[in-house]
């Protein structure tokens, strides 16, 4: 889509009264078109689901569209994934999300942003009142920016379902996250596909497990001594095999 076409799209958005989902996945916003979309968003009054996947968000068109969600007073969803982000993108997003007051679903799949984006994450959520479900697998989280992603845990009193596949935490970032879980009472799905878990962060995460609220990890690729289920009760199973 043409800026153009964006500025027609926006206008229209402005006044519409009905529409409640926008898909706009794989066309380019550039920093004008993400203009005319924080624009719409701030005064659109209907709009509840905006997908924006594979545009090449950067931080420059993150810093035009941010005002757009802090504004918007309706929004639930927002997808980002595929986008591209990276720290400078995720701090005007997070200060965006730290005065949004409805969005219940964000996904910031694939969005190549490391510890400093994590940072910038948790400030923006971790006092959302909204916020349910977390998508952040993909990225470069690290066992550095594992602690930031353990500060929103600990603090928010709404996340339920938090992404964290391919992120690659390893042991010492997964001992964050599962110190987190004990003070956590409202997640009850963690996925931690591929983060490079072994024995001793497996261990942690069953520890966890027993005084929370979390009825499922899912994570495929860990492997103990074969096939193993390291925590099992009538309501949680941690179940890891390779």
């Amino acid at each position: 889509m043409t800026n153009k076409g964006m500025q027609h799209l926006a206008n229209a958005l402005k006044s519409n009264t009905t529409l409640t989902t926008l898909h706009l996945t794989s066309m380019p916003i550039d920093e004008a078109g993400a203009q005319y979309l924080a624009d719409a968003l701030q005064k659109n009054t209907t709009l509840t689901t905006l997908e924006l996947g594979w545009n090449k968000i950067g931080p420059k068109e993150a810093y035009h569209f941010a005002p757009g969600l802090a504004n918007n007073t309706t929004l639930t969803t927002l997808i980002l994934q595929c986008s591209s982000l990276k720290d400078g993108g995720m701090e005007y997003l997070a200060d965006a999300l730290e005065k949004n007051e409805t969005l219940i679903t964000l996904d910031l799949q694939w969005n190549h942003f490391e510890a400093v984006s994590a940072q910038h994450l948790a400030k923006g959520v971790r006092n959302h009142k909204k916020l349910t479900t977390l998508e952040l697998k993909g990225n470069s989280i690290y066992e550095q920016g594992a602690e930031y992603i353990a500060d929103i845990l600990q603090h928010n009193t709404a996340l339920m379902t938090l992404g964290l596949d391919n992120n690659w935490m390893k042991d010492d970032g997964i001992k964050h996250i599962a110190s987190a879980l004990q003070h956590n009472t409202t997640l009850t799905t963690l996925c931690l596909e591929n983060n490079g878990i072994e024995g001793e962060g497996a261990q942690h995460l069953a520890s966890a497990l027993r005084n929370n609220s979390v009825s499922s990890i899912l994570d495929s690729s860990f492997v103990l001594n074969g096939p193993s289920s390291l925590y099992t009760d009538t309501e949680k199973t941690v179940s890891l095999s390779k």
